[in-house]
């Protein structure tokens, strides 16, 4: 039987929701969404009128140009500002999504018809963690543009709930089920004993390691903040290093066609190998980050020094990240060991970038 190609579909499955998606996509069109099975009835009628409705054309020529003084041509000079390029890239792409998101359903708008009343009931409709980051983004767009008028508005109170670390059984189930020498090993172990974000596990390399005065030493700049870290490879990183064959040149975790992850995508392929393993679904490779800080904050390092560490901006997000021991007060240079094999924090000092922490 021959088969029956049907054009401006993609398919694919996803790791993380465990089933096949199906996208239409078509020069000149909206890409949509379209339900499964492929060649079911609820397939064939989104997929004909994801083709046949007038309304999911995009528009081309004038009715995209933004008219002077709008909200839409407002933000799309922010967008060219220095102001946004000064933030990192996670941060532009997360407030790009947020503004695009209000500039879809208000970018015909003139920039002066917003007021404080109009903000605080467009974010009065939003849960506290989402009007929260949405008020940083639109705070930012209007500050560029001499109409800051969210500069009385209190920010929504949001309590994070901290992402859970790691429990000692966990960690050896873990490292039971994925031995020394596979890929998931290592990307474990990069996160543990670095205590990087997802993002910086996925750009360290070969060219990350370098011979320092107490041994190698792995030096990354974090992605976020950009504050460079320089962190002591401890033994057992070094032994799973070892047992682990160079697949790529520019980062140790390669995908299975030889390209780095990217920061989502190891993000989703970790929670595929947490689940091989039998680990809790709510244990994350974030929560390595986090336990990492918690064992600092055991060993009485300071938030300053748990900041350097983890590559924080400040004490306050130090605090926060290890929030469950009370990182607080004054720490000495010397720490005693604890059972990951983290042996000894020292502490030097480097003028604007927070100063150097080594894990000995």
């Amino acid at each position: 039987m021959s088969r029956v190609r049907i054009s401006h579909i993609q398919r694919w499955f996803d790791e993380r929701l465990r089933r096949e998606r199906i996208r239409f996509r078509k020069r000149g069109h909206k890409s949509a969404e379209l339900p499964g099975p492929l060649g079911s009835p609820a397939f064939w009628q989104a997929y004909q009128q994801a083709l046949d409705d007038p309304s999911n054309k995009l528009k081309v020529g004038e009715d995209l140009r933004s008219k002077r003084g709008s909200v839409s041509a407002s933000l799309a000079a922010y967008y060219l500002s220095r102001e946004w390029e000064a933030l990192s890239e996670g941060t532009r792409s997360m407030r790009r999504a947020l503004l695009e998101r209000f500039r879809d359903r208000y970018g015909t708008w003139p920039l002066g018809k917003l007021n404080e009343n109009f903000i605080d009931a467009y974010l009065g409709t939003m849960k506290p963690h989402a009007a929260k980051n949405m008020l940083k983004a639109l705070r930012g767009w209007l500050g560029h543009s001499r109409h800051d008028v969210t500069r009385a508005m209190t920010p929504v109170r949001a309590k994070s709930k901290k992402r859970p670390s790691w429990p000692a059984d966990q960690v050896a189930l873990y490292e039971k089920h994925h031995a020394i020498g596979t890929k998931a090993r290592l990307a474990f172990a990069l996160a543990k004993f670095t205590g990087a974000a997802r993002a910086d596990v996925a750009r360290m390399g070969p060219r990350s390691i370098r011979d320092g005065e107490h041994g190698r030493e792995i030096v990354i700049a974090r992605k976020k903040t950009g504050i460079e870290a320089t962190i002591l490879i401890d033994p057992e990183l070094q032994a799973v290093l070892d047992a682990m064959p160079v697949t790529g040149l520019a980062t140790f975790l390669v995908s299975k066609t030889g390209k780095s992850y990217a920061a989502n995508d190891l993000s989703e392929q970790f929670r595929v190998w947490c689940d091989e393993a039998g680990v809790a679904p709510e244990l994350s490779l974030h929560g390595l980050r986090h336990g990492l800080g918690d064992q600092l904050a055991e060993n009485d390092a300071n938030p300053n020094q748990i900041a350097s560490v983890l590559g924080h901006a400040g004490p306050k997000s130090a605090l926060c990240g290890s929030q469950a021991h009370g990182a607080a007060g004054d720490a000495t240079s010397d720490q005693r060991a604890n059972e990951t094999g983290l042996n000894q924090c020292h502490t030097s000092t480097a003028g604007v970038t927070r100063g150097v922490i080594k894990l000995l």
